[in-house]
Protein backbone atom coordinates (compact mmCIF):
# COMPACT_ATOMS: atom_id res chain seq x y z
CA UNK A 1 0.00 0.00 0.00
CA UNK A 2 1.27 3.46 -0.92
CA UNK A 3 -0.38 6.40 0.82
CA UNK A 4 0.07 9.99 -0.32
CA UNK A 5 -0.60 12.42 2.53
CA UNK A 6 -1.14 16.08 1.77
CA UNK A 7 -3.19 19.02 2.91
CA UNK A 8 -5.85 20.71 0.83
CA UNK A 9 -4.00 24.06 0.64
CA UNK A 10 -0.66 22.53 -0.45
CA UNK A 11 0.16 23.62 -4.03
CA UNK A 12 2.85 20.92 -4.60
CA UNK A 13 0.34 18.31 -3.35
CA UNK A 14 -2.26 19.49 -5.84
CA UNK A 15 0.25 19.44 -8.69
CA UNK A 16 1.45 15.93 -7.77
CA UNK A 17 -2.01 14.31 -7.57
CA UNK A 18 -2.32 13.63 -11.33
CA UNK A 19 1.18 12.13 -11.39
CA UNK A 20 0.42 10.00 -8.33
CA UNK A 21 -2.80 8.76 -9.93
CA UNK A 22 -1.05 7.96 -13.23
CA UNK A 23 1.83 6.16 -11.52
CA UNK A 24 -0.67 4.31 -9.33
CA UNK A 25 -2.68 3.18 -12.36
CA UNK A 26 0.50 1.94 -14.07
CA UNK A 27 1.46 -0.09 -10.97
CA UNK A 28 -1.94 -1.17 -9.64
CA UNK A 29 -1.08 -4.86 -10.03
CA UNK A 30 1.74 -4.50 -7.49
CA UNK A 31 0.31 -2.08 -4.93
CA UNK A 32 -2.75 -0.16 -3.83
CA UNK A 33 -2.46 3.64 -4.02
CA UNK A 34 -4.43 5.89 -1.65
CA UNK A 35 -4.60 9.66 -1.11
CA UNK A 36 -5.27 11.24 2.27
CA UNK A 37 -5.72 14.91 3.11
CA UNK A 38 -4.57 15.36 6.68
CA UNK A 39 -6.56 18.52 7.39
CA UNK A 40 -10.01 17.25 6.35
CA UNK A 41 -11.15 16.44 9.89
CA UNK A 42 -9.90 16.24 13.47
CA UNK A 43 -9.20 12.50 13.42
CA UNK A 44 -7.03 12.85 10.30
CA UNK A 45 -5.12 15.72 11.90
CA UNK A 46 -4.39 13.47 14.91
CA UNK A 47 -3.42 10.57 12.64
CA UNK A 48 -1.02 12.77 10.67
CA UNK A 49 0.60 14.29 13.77
CA UNK A 50 0.64 11.39 16.22
CA UNK A 51 0.85 8.24 14.11
CA UNK A 52 2.49 9.27 10.86
CA UNK A 53 4.65 12.04 12.39
CA UNK A 54 3.93 14.14 9.30
CA UNK A 55 6.54 16.88 8.88
CA UNK A 56 6.18 17.84 5.20
CA UNK A 57 3.65 17.53 2.42
CA UNK A 58 3.26 15.73 0.24
CA UNK A 59 4.59 12.70 2.09
CA UNK A 60 4.37 9.12 0.94
CA UNK A 61 4.14 6.08 3.19
CA UNK A 62 4.92 2.60 1.87
CA UNK A 63 3.43 -0.35 3.76
CA UNK A 64 4.04 -4.09 3.33
CA UNK A 65 2.08 -6.56 5.42
CA UNK A 66 0.71 -3.73 7.54
CA UNK A 67 4.18 -2.48 8.47
CA UNK A 68 5.65 0.87 7.43
CA UNK A 69 8.71 0.00 5.32
CA UNK A 70 9.58 3.38 3.80
CA UNK A 71 8.56 7.02 3.84
CA UNK A 72 9.34 9.68 1.29
CA UNK A 73 8.60 13.43 1.25
CA UNK A 74 8.46 15.87 -1.62
CA UNK A 75 6.76 16.27 -4.98
CA UNK A 76 9.70 15.17 -7.15
CA UNK A 77 8.17 12.48 -9.35
CA UNK A 78 11.50 10.90 -10.34
CA UNK A 79 12.54 10.49 -6.70
CA UNK A 80 9.08 9.16 -5.87
CA UNK A 81 9.16 6.58 -8.66
CA UNK A 82 12.68 5.51 -7.67
CA UNK A 83 11.42 4.96 -4.11
CA UNK A 84 8.38 3.10 -5.44
CA UNK A 85 10.45 0.85 -7.71
CA UNK A 86 12.81 0.08 -4.83
CA UNK A 87 9.90 -0.84 -2.54
CA UNK A 88 8.24 -2.98 -5.22
CA UNK A 89 11.50 -4.89 -5.65
CA UNK A 90 12.21 -3.49 -9.10
CA UNK A 91 15.42 -1.85 -7.85
CA UNK A 92 17.83 -3.07 -5.19
CA UNK A 93 18.03 -0.89 -2.08
CA UNK A 94 19.80 2.43 -2.60
CA UNK A 95 18.80 4.11 -5.82
CA UNK A 96 22.26 5.62 -6.52
CA UNK A 97 23.92 2.21 -6.38
CA UNK A 98 21.15 0.55 -8.38
CA UNK A 99 21.31 3.19 -11.12
CA UNK A 100 25.03 3.78 -11.39
CA UNK A 101 26.68 0.61 -10.07
CA UNK A 102 28.76 2.41 -7.44
CA UNK A 103 28.38 4.68 -4.47
CA UNK A 104 28.27 8.45 -4.19
CA UNK A 105 31.55 8.26 -2.29
CA UNK A 106 33.45 6.50 -5.08
CA UNK A 107 31.65 8.37 -7.86
CA UNK A 108 29.80 5.33 -9.19
CA UNK A 109 30.30 3.67 -12.54
CA UNK A 110 30.09 5.57 -15.82
CA UNK A 111 27.27 3.53 -17.38
CA UNK A 112 23.74 3.65 -15.94
CA UNK A 113 21.92 0.42 -15.12
CA UNK A 114 19.46 -1.10 -17.56
CA UNK A 115 15.97 0.41 -17.49
CA UNK A 116 13.56 -0.93 -14.89
CA UNK A 117 11.23 -3.44 -16.52
CA UNK A 118 7.98 -1.58 -16.03
CA UNK A 119 8.45 2.14 -15.46
CA UNK A 120 11.45 3.57 -17.30
CA UNK A 121 12.57 7.19 -17.26
CA UNK A 122 11.20 7.65 -20.79
CA UNK A 123 7.84 6.20 -19.75
CA UNK A 124 7.75 8.45 -16.66
CA UNK A 125 8.47 11.52 -18.79
CA UNK A 126 5.80 10.46 -21.27
CA UNK A 127 3.27 10.10 -18.43
CA UNK A 128 4.24 13.47 -16.97
CA UNK A 129 3.85 15.13 -20.38
CA UNK A 130 0.35 13.67 -20.72
CA UNK A 131 -0.58 14.86 -17.21
CA UNK A 132 0.78 18.35 -17.91
CA UNK A 133 -1.33 18.76 -21.06
CA UNK A 134 -4.58 20.71 -20.50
Amino acid sequence: VVIMVGITSCAPCKRFVPRFDTIGAANRAEARFLRLYANENASLVRLAKDTLKLSATPSFFFYKGGELVHRHSGANSLKFTDALEEQLGKLPAGSWESKWGGTKKDGGAREPRAAAPRLTKAKREEMEDKVAQP
